[in-house]
């Protein structure tokens, strides 16, 4: 497996169920080929009539993903400042949205 992406509910509440959480990753040696953006456009391809928002989180370093999900549609909303830890180090994410059509 090179990558995968999928889509799953916000939650188990109905009046989140319009809402969909966008969960993507591509193997390293394989970024930068097309992949990732292959697997995104068909994620939201098939969940049209599904869910009417889709959300994410990236890292704020991560310019080539931002760059991407910007191209394909999706809108920043909001940051979190030192959203993760690792080891002594912070990094700051960016949440996303996509209005499906």
């Amino acid at each position: 497996m090179v990558g995968l992406c999928d889509i799953r509910r916000k939650g188990p509440n109905s009046e989140l169920d319009h809402i969909g959480i966008l969960g993507i990753t591509v193997r390293r040696e394989f970024r930068g080929t097309g992949i990732g953006k292959a697997l995104l456009k068909d994620a939201l391809q098939r969940n049209k009539g599904v869910f009417e928002i889709v959300l994410l989180d990236v890292f704020s370093t991560n310019q080539i993903a931002i760059n991407l999900y910007k191209k394909l549609g999706f809108k920043e909303y909001g940051y979190l400042k030192n959203a993760v830890k690792r080891g002594n180090e912070y990094i700051d994410e960016i949440k996303m949205y996509y209005n499906v059509e």
